[in-house]
């Protein structure tokens, strides 16, 4: 009878530790699959970062062309201005500018 108790409780904890090696393995096998799954996601964000910062900078480039250009056509209106203007009036400016800055 005892025998038959000890036999039955060793059965049982191999039955156990089946299982548990059974849930160890699915457990694992289950880690490696959301692992790949979230380097994947992060791959993919990574690259929409990438291509959204290469956008931005794109962008910020032409911003900054197109308000170059904008500093350099008003310079250049300025300049043909002061072309224009005869030397009496330009000398009249200057003696203005000449009372503002010397003392």
């Amino acid at each position: 009878m005892e025998k038959d108790i000890l036999d039955g409780v060793i059965k049982a904890e191999k039955t156990i530790q089946k299982k548990i090696d059974i849930a160890k393995y699915e457990s694992q096998e289950e880690i490696k699959i959301v692992k790949k799954e979230l380097e994947e996601e992060i791959r993919k964000e990574r690259d929409r970062l990438k291509d959204l910062t290469e956008r931005e900078i794109e962008k910020a480039k032409l911003d900054a062309e197109k308000k170059a250009l904008e500093i350099i056509n008003e310079a250049d209106l300025r300049a043909k201005r002061l072309e224009e203007m005869s030397d009496e009036a330009l000398r009249e400016i200057i003696l203005k500018h000449l009372v503002r800055i010397l003392p």
